[in-house]
């Protein structure tokens, strides 16, 4: 990863999560929702 890119806390199913923007050396960025221990990759490009 070379970047990573916090957008800030967002509500999910009835959770408070941070949004965060991870961009990688080959291009591919993720968006991920993480809580404590649990992290969700909501989106893949």
């Amino acid at each position: 990863m070379i970047c990573r890119v916090v957008l800030g806390d967002i509500a999910y199913r009835g959770e408070t999560y941070t949004a965060i923007r991870e961009i990688y050396h080959d291009g591919v960025w993720k968006l991920v929702f993480i809580k404590e221990n649990e992290r969700i990759v909501m989106l893949v490009y």
